[in-house]
């Protein structure tokens, strides 16, 4: 192949209590399905998950993968127990030797340390930083310690960013006496607890009493994977009905192999996790977080994927959460169109069809019956990044705004034809088609950079 760029080998699985859960699997790994340079990268998925096997096979067919493209790994062991996780890395390694690639990057779904260095002694490059490195540069929170001083303002080389007063804590006995140095010291009265590794704000425990916090140190299977936050609970602005406002800022940073190159925010959504944000967010406040952001990215010389997110208090943005290093759902859709669609407009929806009966395939026949599957070289269409009961995540490409919404309008027509009603189906309906009115009122396109 005439390509002068290394070849790229996805990684979407994480082997732990938190996201072992099978929707946890599926609905993350699906994501990439469609992302690999055909006839050069290669995915790993773990066996076992017919939500896998029939994106691939979706994938395979509209966008024109190899066989060879694919390799489901063993991540379990006979008795149902995890495959030691190093066992995992052997036989991915293994693999890319066997197909002859060499100086590989790849790309995690969560990076560790131990990929990191597992890598670099194979001779390959994982994309990205990882959970470890941010917090061994103890950043956002540092860990406690009767020297240590904290303050809601953090000063960075390019300008100064809110956050809560916390601390990063790696043991029960750690948060216990970062509990004890928040009320004596700093009058905090309210917490908020939090897993530094987890998502969509899973595992999170806000206002509770002194006699819970010491039941969590003790009982808490998180302290399998710390390090776990302990932080003043905000009192943060809300809309009138009581809604969170929350601002997200996503970033594609550093360059690795001359793939994934330029640092990238994505100005046009705003969310808290997987869940839709409000649209009424003022626009001042969502620039005010952008900056932030630009901020934060230059003080820590991020390399790789990063989700930031804010909650505004008093009108101004507090940076309350990094996902270090992993990719959030938005980045798929902007990989996709940046690959399949350069220069073209485009946006994307999440939707909950909760049919355990219909598969990848159902809803590529019902977009090809009306001649809205998006392949590779057209112009417009409808594209199928992810799909499970637990998720199906649509990618809509077309040249204007107007054309965007009638593949929405009709997107939905199908949707009614595959859905299972239920109340969060409904009202994540809802936020979509809000979406979808704020999106038609904007004046320029959606800009994708090249």
């Amino acid at each position: 192949m005439s390509c002068n760029i290394k070849p790229m080998a996805w990684f979407m699985f994480a082997q732990d209590h938190q996201r072992s859960e099978r929707c946890e699997v599926v609905k993350r790994a699906q994501r990439c399905a469609a992302l690999p340079q055909p006839n050069y990268d290669v995915i790993f998925y773990p066996e076992g998950y017919s939500e896998l096997e029939n994106i691939w096979r979706y994938t395979q067919e509209t966008f024109g993968f190899a066989d060879w493209q694919v390799h489901f790994f063993k991540h379990k062991e006979e008795d149902g127990s995890d495959r030691p996780r190093m066992d995992i890395y052997n036989e991915v390694f293994e693999r890319l030797d066997q197909l002859g690639m060499s100086e590989v990057t790849v790309m995690p779904m969560y990076p560790s340390l131990q990929l990191k260095n597992m890598c670099a002694v194979k001779g390959h490059t994982m994309y990205g930083d990882c959970q470890e490195d941010i917090v061994n540069k103890d950043w956002l929170h540092p860990r406690p310690s009767e020297n240590t001083t904290i303050h809601r303002l953090k000063t960075c080389k390019t300008g100064v960013l809110n956050v809560p007063l916390g601390f990063s804590c790696f043991t029960p006995d750690e948060m216990l006496q970062a509990y004890d140095i928040l009320t004596k010291e700093y009058q905090v009265e309210k917490f908020c607890l939090k897993p530094a590794g987890t998502s969509g704000g899973k595992g999170i425990i806000l206002d509770p009493t002194k006699e819970q916090i010491e039941e969590f140190c003790a009982t808490s299977p998180y302290w399998e994977c710390p390090p776990i936050l302990i932080e003043e609970l905000l009192n943060i602005d809300r809309k009138p009905d009581g809604g969170i406002i929350s601002v997200s800022a996503h970033f594609t940073s550093g360059q690795v192999n001359d793939r994934l190159t330029e640092q990238y925010v994505k100005d046009e959504i705003t969310f808290c996790g997987a869940k839709t944000a409000p649209l009424d967010v003022e626009e001042s406040i969502i620039e005010t977080c952008h900056e932030h952001a630009e901020i934060l990215n230059n003080e820590m010389q991020w390399l790789g994927l990063w989700g930031i997110d804010f909650l505004i208090v008093n009108g101004e943005p507090f940076l309350v959460d990094i996902n270090a290093g992993r990719p959030n759902m938005c980045h798929f859709p902007y990989f996709f169109t940046r690959r399949y669609a350069p220069g073209k407009n485009w946006w994307y929806v999440k939707e909950f069809l909760t049919n355990a009966n219909i598969t990848a395939q159902d809803v590529q026949r019902h977009l090809e019956s009306e001649a809205l599957l998006f392949k590779t070289g057209m112009q417009s269409g409808i594209a199928l990044l992810s799909h499970s009961m637990y998720e199906t995540l649509v990618v809509f490409v077309a040249d204007t705004h107007q054309e965007i919404n009638a593949l929405y309008n009709a997107w939905q027509c199908i949707v009614c034809q595959l859905r299972i009603p239920t109340e969060d189906a409904m009202q994540l309906n809802d936020a979509n088609n809000a979406q979808m009115d704020s999106f038609l009122k904007e004046d320029t396109l959606i800009e994708v950079l090249a």
